[in-house]
């Protein structure tokens, strides 16, 4: 699945906050729920998966630091790897 972070979800993102940043917006506005975004993980109901794009920990790392950040696009099949316990 294609996920676009836009600019409104830039600005509307919470810094430090897992549930309310602008990643953790915009995949809950594609349809995922319980969306949790930490800095090398994210969780997706009750899945965990591991980014695998510098371009999302680059963004999330700027944008917890108040850095000024772009709007990005990522692929879930290919950017996060499931986490498998």
């Amino acid at each position: 699945m294609k996920i676009t972070v836009t600019q409104d979800d830039i600005e509307h993102g919470v810094r430090g906050s897992y549930r309310f940043c602008p990643i953790a917006a915009a995949l809950n506005r594609n349809g995922e729920y319980n969306v949790k975004v930490y800095q090398d993980t994210i969780w997706m109901g009750d899945r965990e998966y591991r980014i695998c794009s510098d371009v999302i920990l680059s963004f999330i790392a700027a944008f917890d630091a108040k850095e000024s950040v772009k709007p990005i696009e990522f692929y879930t099949q290919t950017d996060l790897a499931e986490i498998v316990v």
